[in-house]
């Protein structure tokens, strides 16, 4: 599945979050200024039309995964090293099991007519 990456003015970003009952919350970086700029020129980058475009995957490249990894490229891989090798022990299984337990439940003809 193809997605496409979308550069809004945070306050536009923020209100579309506010207008549909959902949360976000701005975190400052405590970056160098070459930091800062690194990563402001990579997401300038990756926001051009025709690099916007990427290939979804759930667990490896998703909304989340874009941005640690971009964050982790501008502190020259400081992200990775902290967190490679560590593991809370979960599988990509047991978080699929996990997300997928609803679908063990009954569906009605009510709720079965979505398709």
């Amino acid at each position: 599945m193809m997605y496409y990456l979308v550069a809004l003015p945070l306050q536009q970003d923020l209100s579309y979050y506010d207008e549909t009952g959902r949360g976000a919350s701005v975190q400052w970086l405590d970056l160098r200024p070459d930091q800062a700029r690194a990563l402001a020129a990579d997401l300038a980058e990756r926001a051009k039309p025709e690099n916007a475009r990427y290939h979804y995957d759930y667990y490896t490249a998703n909304c989340a995964t874009m941005v640690r990894d971009t964050v982790d490229k501008a502190l020259g891989g400081g992200l990775q090293s902290q967190l490679s090798g560590r593991s809370r022990g979960y599988t990509y299984r047991s978080e699929s099991v996990r997300l997928a337990s609803p679908a063990d439940r009954k569906r009605t003809r009510q709720n079965s007519s979505h398709i």
